[in-house]
């Protein structure tokens, strides 16, 4: 299991507005770092053209879902290492490569 630097980020904020405490949320990142990994440089622009063309996509069918740049950055990271990506966002159903979780 590998994730990014944006995730913890990501998990980090998420500890602290649902109130863990600081501590506690910090002992939680600092573990997951541990599998962090880097993103080739090529994901940038996937990640920013998988945004666009996913959020075009669900403004076109009057759909109020949005992938974030922190989604569609993991996403294209894991295309790139070429392992599943793990998401609990409906805008991934379907995609490619994606094991969805609820």
């Amino acid at each position: 299991m590998v994730t990014t630097a944006l995730n913890v980020l990501e998990l980090h904020y998420s500890l602290l507005r649902t109130g863990v405490a600081a501590e506690e949320a910090e002992r939680y990142s600092r573990a997951t770092l541990r599998l962090a990994v880097d993103a080739p440089a090529g994901v940038a622009i996937a990640a920013a053209r998988t945004r666009f063309t996913m959020n075009e996509q669900f403004r076109d069918a009057g759909s109020e879902a949005r992938v974030s740049y922190v989604d569609a950055w993991g996403y294209e990271t894991a295309q790139a290492l070429e392992v599943p990506f793990l998401t609990g966002d409906p805008a991934f159903k379907g995609a490619l490569d994606v094991s969805f979780v609820t």
